[in-house]
This record gives structure tokens, sequence and C-alpha cells, in this order.
């Protein structure tokens, strides 16, 4: 699996009694689950099905957790792949934070395929070559303080994952140091003076 994937999704509400998740943030928002949703993964959008990932999340100990999930592929599922490259919180963290944005107590928000904008469930190790932590590198400093959140919230990883991202940008050059210790900034090297 490669971080060029073309992946969609959709929720859709799952039979039987429905539980209400309000989180302290944002502000009076309100989730409805038990939800299923469903991740279809292709090459590009035309291409044939690669497989398919079906999760139930609902809520437990008044936090949303996934009770079960299915994987399927006509072609046969790839395990070691699937061990080293797929992100098995991301499906719990893009289904919560789309239903934060878009669960307005209308059905709205069910049915409908969405894509990830930027977010992959699957991003190997050797994904996080000079040009996408060179991509983290502006995103980061475009985003600031809080860029840990920016960026886990955008890739579906954890914020430790963002800083470990933002670390290795550096150990490799891309990124300078910020002026001050513990401070966000720096600057984006250019190729041409990066070492090799």
């Amino acid at each position: 699996m490669s971080a060029e994937l073309y992946i969609r999704w959709q929720v859709r509400p799952k039979p039987g009694p429905i539980n209400r998740w309000r989180p302290a943030t944002p502000p009076g928002a309100e989730v409805r689950f038990p939800v299923v949703t469903t991740f279809e993964v292709r090459a590009t959008p035309d291409t044939e099905l690669l497989l398919t990932l079906s999760a139930t999340v609902a809520l437990r100990e008044g936090k949303p957790a996934i009770l079960d999930m299915r994987f399927e592929s006509e072609r046969g599922l790839d395990l070691a792949v699937l061990q080293s490259t797929f992100k098995w919180e991301t499906s719990l963290r893009v289904v919560t934070n789309y239903l934060l944005s878009a669960d307005d107590g209308s059905d709205d928000c069910y049915n409908t395929w969405q894509t990830l904008a930027g977010v992959q469930p699957f991003v190997a190790a050797t994904d996080l070559d000079d040009d996408f932590l060179e991509k983290i590198a502006h995103e980061y400093l475009a985003a600031g303080r809080g860029y840990s959140a920016v960026l886990s919230s955008r890739y579906g990883i954890s914020k430790r994952s963002a800083v470990r991202w933002v670390e290795k940008a550096r150990a490799r050059g891309i990124l300078t140091k910020p002026s001050k210790t513990g401070a966000v900034g720096g600057e984006v090297v250019p190729r041409s003076e990066r070492a090799n």
C-alpha cells in the first residue's frame, strides 16, 4: 500500500438505540452513535477495488470506540503490508472528526461518500521520503503553535507521530532548528543546499 492510494469512505447509522456523545470541545457538539463506516481503497478513482474496510463505531465508557473491523479483498489480503502500513486508529479518528463537524442532528451526514483530503490510513515508514517530509515542513511552519494537532487531524496520526515527522525533517536537513530551543519555527532548506 502506498500513500498515493485513492480512498473514499462513508458513515451510516447502525440500527438500534442511539447514544449521544457530547465531548468537551467543540462546545455544544453532539454526535450520534453507533455508526458503521466503510472505506474503499483503489489505486485511482477509476480502477478496481483493492480493499474494503468496514468498522462499527460506538460509545464505550463515554468515548468513541471501534467494536469490530472487517477487511475484504478479492485479491487476498497482504497481511505483511497491512501490518506495516495500516494506521489502526485512523478510521476512528477520521470518523470522529467528520461527525464532530457534520452531525447537525439531521441525516445529511450519512450515506454520502467522502474522500480523504490528505488523511491517509496507509502511510508506511518508507513513504516518509524527502518530498513528503518537505511538504510536512511547510505545513508545520504554516500551522505554527498547535502544529501537532493540525497534522494529526490532517493525516490521521497521533500528535506524537506529527512531532516525530517534524523531527525527522530536521534530522534529514530539510528543516532548520528554530532560533530558540523549544520554539516552533525554522526554515525549509532549499534542495540545492541540503547535504546528500
